[in-house]
């Protein structure tokens, strides 16, 4: 059995966003509901909105939610029955967008698929740090990633890990901004608005207190596993008679079934301690980062702070993972374990088939952060720190 404790705050956007101005006393409404609240029904169609919405250039230069606004919503007449679901906002809420976090049956909830794309990585993180010939194996051949990927992924759904659901369907609204160190084109510091976004705080309760976060660890998942696994090596056998691979390939292959077979059998004899290896090292680039940069437009000294506790929190064998969006790429990426080779080949780890006229990252550095506003109406906190038990 695991716990699941949130300790920043956590975003995992649904995809869908909406506009500030459907929100009222706390609440969400849908925006024909607000649009609703317009006395004059014929404001919606007059001839200057119309032809600000047909004018490309005019739109383009417009926020979003402004075209709205226009029509003199009245929320003081929104019919609350109507709402979707309350929120809290963390700060004074202004205009522009904000990001949804996925619910399910109107509750928040961590998807199951967010944790275990982030086990599989540092299962690969492990695979790949102690195993040299399949390191080389995979750097060599990441233009091929897809092929490979398709032929032994079939193992790693052999890992089920259950929905984290909160017993709060209350989101809380932050405002995000991009900080970065100063630049020819931000002489005073990088500060572009990410946007609002909704989050799970800490303290939001658990729908179960206590909660078992894999759940396939069973004698007779472990035997159909292997099942999923020797099917995966007779396949690839197939493949090498038929010319389609090397036996090279094969072997390499075959390797890398077994070990992820073995890494999946039983998380708990190595996850903890890959996890936090990896997990410190971000954490102290991100420290060095922050000690670097000359941008007092946040409280970096707060985020230092908050950083050095989760350090002590692993030195005293905790598991601390980082989900959600607007975290930086190292939580995110196997690259890391390429060593050097990582720096060197950095494009073709994050663009391996782009096209020719298509812009590639060129920089493996940490170039900007990601921080809240909180109620102190201050920017001090980062995103998506979640400690757990196994």
């Amino acid at each position: 059995m695991g716990r699941i404790t949130v300790l920043s705050p956590l975003h995992i956007g649904s995809g869908e966003e909406y506009f500030t101005i459907t929100l009222h006393n706390n609440k969400r409404y849908p925006l024909e509901v607000m649009l609703d609240t317009v006395e004059n029904k014929v404001d919606l169609l007059d001839l200057t909105s119309l032809n600000k919405l047909t004018n490309k250039s005019i739109v383009s230069q417009m926020p979003k939610d402004e075209f709205f606004r226009m029509f003199k919503i009245n929320a003081t007449k929104v019919n609350e029955s109507k709402a979707l679901y309350p929120v809290n906002p963390m700060h004074s809420i202004k205009a522009g967008n904000v990001y949804e976090c996925v619910k399910t049956f109107n509750k928040l909830y961590i998807p199951g698929s967010s944790l275990k794309g982030y086990i599989i990585s540092m299962m690969w993180y492990s695979i790949l740090k102690d195993n040299p010939d399949i390191r080389k194996y995979i750097f060599d051949n990441l233009n091929s990633w897809n092929s490979i990927n398709n032929r032994i992924s079939a193992l790693q759904n052999m890992l089920i890990v259950r929905d984290i659901i909160f017993d709060s369907n209350i989101p809380s609204l932050f405002e995000a901004k991009s900080f970065g160190k100063s630049s020819p084109r931000y002489p005073n510091g990088v500060d572009i608005p990410i946007g609002i976004l909704e989050c799970i705080t800490p303290n939001t309760p658990l729908k179960e207190e206590n909660i078992e976060i894999i759940v396939n660890n069973t004698n007779s998942s472990i035997q159909i596993a292997n099942q999923i696994k020797n099917t995966c090596i007779r396949s690839l056998k197939v493949l090498k008679k038929k010319g389609k691979i090397s036996e090279d390939q094969m072997d390499k292959e075959t390797k890398i079934i077994n070990q992820i077979f073995d890494h999946l059998k039983d998380i708990k004899l190595w996850f903890p301690t890959v996890n936090n290896e990896v997990v410190k090292e971000n954490i102290n680039r991100e420290i060095e980062f922050l000690k670097k940069i000359n941008n007092n437009k946040f409280v970096k000294d707060d985020i230092i702070y908050f950083y050095e506790e989760l350090l002590n929190k692993i030195k005293d064998g905790k598991i601390i993972i980082r989900l959600g969006k607007h975290t930086n790429y190292y939580y995110k990426s196997i690259g890391p374990v390429f060593g050097e080779d990582f720096t060197k080949k950095y494009k073709d780890l994050f663009t391996p088939t782009t096209g020719k006229n298509q812009k590639k990252k060129t920089d493996p550095s940490i170039g900007t952060i990601n921080v809240l506003k909180s109620q102190t109406e201050r920017f001090d906190s980062v995103l998506g720190f979640i400690e757990i038990e196994l």
